[in-house]
């Protein structure tokens, strides 16, 4: 039979026929919205008449069916409603959502509020402003003015004014002590930012991840650690911690040589003699000031954090992992349960951190702090400083102008970066793929969950491991929203947020799915790995009357990766904003990553729901 159109049916059905009213948003063979007539052959009906998606309509009547207003936002098949919102649907689906309080059912008319405005659009072009490329205020230019060498030369020759002003100022510090050593084509106005964080005290957290040669090591670690002690904060106990043993007795013996070597140092905040016979390759011990500067390591613990009973009151983290502690989810986990666990725990409320890297991984310790700092979680302060930026004519901004005035300057720079990875690592601040990354983080299409409703064919793709031992993998279940874009004539796949993905034995992954199907009260299909153990795991599903595809896989996990990649870059396939960090992780890493068990539940769902390779069930017109 032809497919008629809702508002065009037969005054009376076809043999064998009968007119159905479209309860919630159905997908068939195609979409349909409550309200809507449909003409099906009751025995294809079954199924969705069971699910609550259509009732059966001898006098074009609404039957079994009770309105419903949603009070408050809820999730349901129809994706999130406002408030307000009439919807028609079967009481047995609602139950749960009547129980919290999501919805009310209507026993008569009643007036409802209107739907709360839509957010208002952002204008793309809006400026976000960007500490580090923005013209400065004319507070911060001034402030940003090279200090004049006849003006530190004259109060170089003054010991007493030297001495007080250098001690109140760390940006005075430098310039004194250390700028010609360090800094040789000028200061760059995110120095000026350096400077700042070391001066507030009631900053207690700050994390810089600027690109190589920036100078930040030499600012924030070299000459903090030691202005830190010397100077105004008068701190006591300073932790230089970094990933390995070597690395922390690097930046430890650079601020030794300052000390040692430097002759107005000396001269104006020495004699440090007494106390040098004290000083080891991990710990420097200056008694003048009653301090110690400790190196700590990842490889060494959290060894010598106190300084007699003094916590340290100064932590500076500094390259703390690099590209090979970052390859996998447990080594990631290690070095952030190390610095959160151990490190961190041996200070105090009062205690200063300061974190210093470089990106090497989007969720690499840094960008953790990063994120932390951003939404809110930790107070603190964060910058991210590339070597340039294009703006928004495409012209040319350098994060550090007096070294780099113009973009051939930085092209001959560029020409002598052996290659085009490390350039965008090091210097660009971008995270590199690892080669034959299947799936990029610019590959992925997002879903704004609040204003996209649709009709929906609820799905899941679930990856089996029937163990809790501690060295299994994890059982995945990834779910999505299949409806039908009439305006690109071709199917999509919203994926929901918050995946399961846990250890869990046979029976508890039993009772895990027929939860989610009952609580949700979604048609839908589990799409299953149909080898070994997981054969009989679906036929236990069947029999309790759960939809089960079984998947025979094909190839190697890129093999089928590959498959379903086409589905997620030409947008089929969407993702939520929020929800789905740990499955984008896993999917933008596969082959590194120990565990890929939601990019296995993913895989299956977009194959089992868009049928590629597979013989699957379909509701088909007769």
């Amino acid at each position: 039979m032809e497919n008629n159109q809702p508002n065009s049916l037969p005054e009376v059905p076809p043999p064998g026929f009968a007119r159905y009213r479209v309860v919630r948003d159905v997908w068939v063979s195609k979409s349909y919205h409550p309200g809507e007539l449909i003409e099906l052959n009751p025995a294809d009906a079954e199924q969705h008449v069971s699910e609550g998606e259509i009732v059966l309509c001898p006098n074009q009547e609404l039957a079994t069916v009770k309105k419903y207003s949603v009070v408050k936002y809820t999730v349901i098949s129809l994706g999130i409603l406002r408030d307000g919102v009439l919807i028609d649907i079967e009481p047995k689906f609602v139950k749960a959502h009547v129980r919290d309080g999501s919805m009310n059912y209507l026993c008569g008319e009643v007036e409802l509020p209107p739907p709360p405005p839509p957010p208002p659009i952002r204008d793309e072009a809006e400026h976000e402003p960007d500490p580090i490329f923005d013209q400065p205020t004319s507070e911060e230019a001034e402030i940003q003015k090279p200090l004049p060498e006849e003006l530190i030369q004259k109060i170089a020759a003054n010991p007493k004014i030297l001495f007080a002003v250098t001690k109140r100022s760390f940006q005075w510090f430098f310039c004194v002590f250390f700028w010609k050593e360090y800094v040789t084509k000028g200061l760059a106005p995110f120095h000026f930012k350096f400077f700042n964080i070391a001066q507030d005290e009631n900053l207690k957290r700050a994390s810089v991840v600027a690109f190589r040669m920036a100078g930040k090591s030499a600012i924030l670690n070299t000459a903090y650690a030691v202005w830190a002690i010397m100077g105004n904060p008068r701190k006591r106990n300073v932790a230089i911690v970094s990933k390995t043993k070597d690395m922390a007795q690097k930046h430890l013996k650079n601020i030794r040589m300052v000390i040692e070597n430097n002759p107005l140092l000396r001269k104006i905040f020495g004699p440090f003699g007494e106390g040098e016979d004290e000083w080891r390759n991990s710990l420097l011990v200056i008694p003048k000031y009653g301090a110690q500067i400790a190196a700590m390591s990842l490889e060494e613990g959290k060894r010598g954090g106190r300084f007699g009973a003094i916590r340290p009151d100064l932590m500076i983290i500094d390259d703390i992992e690099d590209t090979d502690s970052i390859t996998t989810q447990e080594s990631r986990d290690k070095i952030w349960n190390w610095l959160v666990g151990e490190i961190m725990a041996l200070g105090d409320e009062a205690t200063k951190i300061v974190y210093l890297g470089n990106i090497v991984h989007e969720d690499a310790v840094l960008m953790r702090i990063e994120r932390s700092i951003q939404e809110g979680r930790m107070k603190g302060l964060c910058y991210r400083i590339p070597i340039m930026k294009h703006g928004a004519n495409d012209e040319f901004l350098s994060s550090w102008p007096s070294r780099f005035p113009t973009r051939e300057s930085l092209e001959e720079f560029k020409s002598g970066i052996p290659d085009e990875i490390t350039w965008q690592r090091e210097y660009m601040l971008r995270i590199v793929p690892p080669d034959g990354q299947i799936v990029k983080p610019e590959d992925i299409h997002y879903y704004d969950e609040e204003s996209e409703l649709h009709s929906s064919h609820f799905s899941h793709g679930v990856d089996l491991a029937i163990s809790k031992s501690q060295n299994a993998d994890y059982t995945a279940i990834v779910s999505g929203d299949k409806w039908y874009d009439d305006a690109y004539r071709r199917s999509r796949l919203h994926i929901q947020p918050h995946p399961i993905n846990r250890r869990m034995d046979f029976e508890e992954t039993i009772r895990q799915i027929l939860t989610l199907e009952e609580e949700n009260g979604r048609s839908g299909e589990f799409f299953i790995e149909k080898v070994s153990f997981q054969q009989y795991a679906i036929e236990v599903l069947q029999k309790k009357g759960i939809r089960v595809t079984g998947m025979r896989p094909g190839g190697d996990k890129q093999a089928r990766l590959m498959v379903a990649a086409k589905f997620i870059k030409d947008g089929s396939v969407r993702f939520p904003r929020t929800g789905c960090e740990h499955l984008l992780r896993q999917l933008f890493n596969l082959g590194t990553e120990k565990h890929d068990d939601l990019v296995d539940a993913l895989v299956y769902l977009i194959l089992g729901t868009f049928a590629e390779g597979m013989d699957l069930m379909k509701v088909v017109w007769i």
